[in-house]
């Protein structure tokens, strides 16, 4: 009790106290054996050891598994490097490799974890060309953004003081440049977008090997993308400068301009054989 506490009574003494206690009592004498701080640690023994009899097996289930689950991990992981500076050089060269080799399977199809809900990879870069791109290209009315006016203001400058039966060369070119200048959007569009993609593959490429070795896995991460962004930067310098090179000269020894270089020809002819009739 609690002034047996407060005597400092020992558990000794008290457990004789209790002995005598239901030994010398009459009402209480018949519980003798039954009740008192000895039986109920026996009782508890009892139950305690009953209840890790039945879940120990559970508990032995259950660690095996574990233990097999931590075991395969560990195999998908790899060993574990050495001390040795070449031994951790072979491990580093083997987890790049394994990445490079991750991120090519991606890319061409050959990934053994291939999404059925949506369009990664390189079949993500083709339907970017074949279909976005594409679309795009389609959809420029070239014509249509320019005006009768605008069309025959052009071959006025064109034409200077003289009146042109023709299209003048120069009118030509200057509004087929105009038609080439609407190409560099969509085209620089285009490789933001397959920019994009790939850095998606990089960053969701899982390699198991690299679970342990986060701040590898970030540095990897963080020069590719520095890779990207400066063959982006090339790429865009190409574009304009394309779009450029091929606006600045109009190739119309070119096959496409053929039938009307021909047409020409034969209009000039129907002209000359014309006769001229005396005033």
């Amino acid at each position: 009790s609690q002034r047996d506490i407060e005597l400092n009574k020992s558990i000794s003494s008290h457990l004789q106290y209790e002995e005598e206690f239901f030994r010398t009592n009459t009402n209480y004498s018949q519980l003798r054996g039954k009740a008192g701080a000895r039986f109920l640690s026996l009782k508890c023994n009892r139950l305690l050891t009953k209840h890790i009899h039945d879940v120990l097996p559970d508990i032995k289930k259950d660690i095996k598994n574990r233990l097999q689950a931590a075991n395969k991990e560990l195999v998908e992981l790899g060993q574990s490097p050495s001390e040795s500076i070449n031994d951790k050089r072979w491990l580093l060269l083997q987890l790049i490799n394994k990445f490079s080799l991750e991120f090519h399977n991606t890319l061409f199809g050959f990934s053994n974890n291939v999404s059925t809900k949506e369009i990664i990879g390189g079949a993500r870069i083709r339907y970017i060309f074949e279909e976005i791109f594409r679309k795009k290209v389609e959809k420029l009315k070239p014509v249509n953004n320019l005006t009768i006016d605008e069309y025959r203001t052009a071959i006025c400058n064109a034409s200077g003081p003289k009146s042109s039966l023709f299209v003048p060369d120069g009118a030509f070119e200057a509004l087929i440049k105009q038609h080439i200048h609407l190409l560099r959007e969509p085209s620089l569009q285009c490789a933001d977008m397959v920019m994009q993609e790939v850095s998606k593959i990089i960053t969701s490429i899982d390699l198991k090997e690299l679970d342990r070795f986060h701040i590898l896995r970030e540095k990897i991460n963080r020069v590719i993308i520095k890779v990207l962004k400066k063959s982006i930067t090339g790429a865009q310098t190409s574009i304009n400068n394309f779009i450029d090179y091929e606006s600045s000269y109009i190739n119309t020894n070119h096959p496409d301009f053929h039938t009307m270089s021909q047409l020409r020809e034969d209009s000039s002819s129907s002209a000359d054989d014309m006769p001229i009739q005396s005033q």
